[in-house]
């Protein structure tokens, strides 16, 4: 409700006969940004305007709609949208029937202009209806919800006045953030974190009271600063919003953001309310790079790794991903003693796999920062090995059980040499189990009000081809599929089974499969390049899809789980 188009206010509000100060696109864009100050209430006035024209499910719908085409335009591939659900029943419309709004309206821009994206639920905290938000949070997990919020005033309303909404979805899979740190002061943030288990804060920059700045450095002082350093609680950072609001005295040129970045904490940058501020996410890059001295490798995901993982453990789905791991292969309950945590990054799985009561867990990462990241959450619970997925094999004598790899399988670029760390690891019978980010397609043009998923059999592929021409990708999956059912790969997995695994879209941890693997040349071959072709590996590839695939196909991923477990007794050779 902070990012409409100023079209969009215009149209709704011609329709239903309300006043809008101007009906000119710019000067609209410039009342909103103009005479912003939390102090005189403006900008809680501002959004009166913008709710008001957010009371239908058509105009619900609209505005979600617009926000995913918008965002994705400005380069954003994973967006996580929120909004107060209550404030929109002026018009008798149900809770539900506003979050089945929002969601259509953004699950209708994913198939139209790519992306995922989900939604986190505000309550407002001058109100006593958090509970009832929180419980239609957790109703609707499935249905692009991902998050709990609370927002409004923060001054005189503490986070803990919600500690039951806020304790229910802690007990939930529901992710928990909470404003604090922007308009009041150290306390608050405190409060979220200590007594409602927040796992990120909304804004948060005010943490530096609880810090001394020395040496270009702002150093804890206070336990909540070590503790949001230490546990790196990501702080949702919002340059131009801080500044327009009024809330507080930050400028430009003495914000925060950057500084705590550089000083160690979890930073990441956010767009708030678009409209208001009169910025996009792009824009408060720019902003910290031309005046708070961001160094562009500090966040360009493309040339930076560190970067990349600073934003993936910083959304909800990392946390889930590893819960969603231990549920599809709990290797406590399997009897494993030895398991690895292959490119374990600062711990987040490795600690959902400890929370079983695993007892021998090593974590591998090539990254000495993100290690010991990993150390200060887990401490002496676990192990470490700086290294390589490449490499990471000669520490091992076939004594390991289980080798997880979770939300790092895109980064893995020599595969042959990783079956071989594997193999020099594992026991016989030993599992390798991995996730990834799995492609659906959308085909409008063939009458299906559904997803089709790469689940489908050979004969989709071959009707697929006819739309698509000479697509490398498709004639290489229908060439896959005829070996697999003329059994050329037979005697190295069951193929149906792996047709089901390798093809199927969607969380798996629900009905657990296993399949055999050997690292013999054939095998390595076929099962390696079935699991590409349902990555599309990169960013190229993908892009090289779009341009080739001659029907308005669109993209979009859902995570995967993937096991396989390896009999050494069936390689051709000694070298498995």
């Amino acid at each position: 409700d902070g990012g409409l188009r100023s079209k969009t206010i215009i149209d709704i509000a011609k329709s239903k006969n309300l006043f809008v100060p101007s009906t000119d696109e710019q000067e609209l864009e410039n009342w909103f940004f103009e005479n912003i100050s939390t102090d005189k209430k403006q900008v809680f006035k501002k959004f009166e305007m913008t709710i008001s024209v957010m009371q239908d499910a058509d105009s619900i719908q609209r505005v979600a709609y617009e926000a995913v085409e918008d965002l994705v335009e400005d380069g954003v591939i994973y967006g996580e949208l929120r909004y107060a659900p209550l404030q929109h029943l002026q018009e008798k419309l149900s809770p539900q029937e506003v979050v089945d709004a929002v969601s259509t309206g953004i699950k209708d821009g994913e198939k139209d202009f790519g992306g995922e994206f989900h939604t986190i639920l505000c309550a407002m905290r001058q109100h006593q209806n958090s509970t009832e938000v929180a419980e239609l949070a957790i109703k609707n997990f499935n249905n692009k919800v991902i998050g709990f919020d609370l927002a409004g005033p923060e001054y005189n309303f503490p986070p803990s006045l919600h500690k039951e909404a806020c304790n229910l979805i802690s007990k939930s899979e529901v992710g928990l953030t909470i404003h604090a740190g922007e308009a009041a002061d150290l306390s608050y943030i405190e409060d979220a974190v200590i007594n409602c288990q927040a796992q990120r804060i909304g804004h948060g920059w005010q943490i530096i009271d609880g810090c001394e700045y020395k040496n270009e450095s702002y150093i804890p002082n206070s336990d909540i600063a070590q503790r949001v350093l230490d546990e790196q609680i990501p702080l949702e950072i919002c340059i131009s919003s801080n500044i327009k609001s009024g809330a507080s005295s930050v400028t430009i040129d003495n914000h925060p953001a950057i500084k705590l970045l550089n000083s160690g904490f979890k930073v990441t940058l956010n767009s708030d309310n678009r409209l208001m501020a009169k910025t996009k996410i792009s824009e408060e890059f720019k902003k910290a790079e031309n005046y708070l001295e961001l160094d562009k490798n500090q966040y360009n995901p493309f040339e930076s790794e560190e970067a990349s993982k600073n934003y993936a453990n910083a959304d909800f789905l990392y946390k889930q991903s590893a819960d969603h791991a231990v549920n599809f292969f709990n290797p406590f309950e399997q009897g494993c003693n030895k398991v690895l945590d292959l490119g374990a990054g600062t711990g987040v799985s490795s600690e959902a796999l400890l929370a079983t009561g695993l007892q021998d867990l090593t974590l591998i990462d090539p990254s000495a920062s993100m290690l010991d990241k990993a150390k200060a959450r887990l401490g002496e619970n676990a192990k470490y090995i700086q290294s390589s997925a490449e490499n990471f094999g000669d520490h091992f004598d076939h004594n390991v059980d289980v080798v997880y790899a979770l939300n790092c399988f895109h980064l893995f670029h020599n595969l042959e040499a990783i079956v071989n760390q594997l193999s020099k690891s594992l026991k016989t019978m030993g599992r390798f189990i991995f996730n990834v980010s799995m492609p659906s397609f959308y085909f409008p043009d063939l009458n299906t009000e559904e997803f089709i998923s790469l689940k489908a059999n050979l004969e989709f592929y071959k009707s697929l081809s006819e739309f698509t021409g000479d697509n490398p990708l498709v004639k290489n999956t229908v060439d896959l599929f005829n070996k697999i059912l003329a059994g050329d790969t037979e005697k190295i997995f069951d193929k149906k089974k792996l047709i089901d695994i390798l093809f199927s879209v969607g969380i798996l941890f629900d009905d657990y499969k296993e399949y055999y693997i050997v690292s013999n040349a054939d095998g390595q071959k076929v099962i390696w390049d079935l699991v590409a072709v349902c990555l599309i590996e990169n960013d190229l590839k993908r892009k090289e899809f779009f341009e080739t695939v001659k029907v308005p196909a669109k993209m979009v991923f859902r995570q995967a789980y993937f096991s396989f477990k390896f009999n050494h007794n069936l390689a051709n050779n000694d070298s498995n």
